[in-house]
């Protein structure tokens, strides 16, 4: 949260420390929906969001590619 709290929220780390993580994660959660509502290339609705089936299967490719770049011992 420390992490969250400082890089992405810019807080510094006094704050971040005082701060209890319920409201860490409010104001996270605020912050990126609105870098999603002013993002000027679109990708704000809901037609544009991907499914779970979607978002699984790009996890699982990525995973993939990353295991078979690995040096081998």
């Amino acid at each position: 949260m420390f992490n969250i709290a400082t890089g992405w929220l810019g807080w510094p780390p006094s704050e971040a420390w005082d701060t209890p993580v319920v409201e860490i994660v409010m104001a996270w959660d605020s912050k990126r929906q609105f870098l999603i509502d002013t993002n000027p290339f679109g990708g704000g609705g809901d037609k544009d969001k991907l499914d779970r089936k979607a978002v699984a299967k790009e996890a699982r490719m990525g995973f993939r590619v990353a295991a078979m770049s690995r040096k081998k011992d």
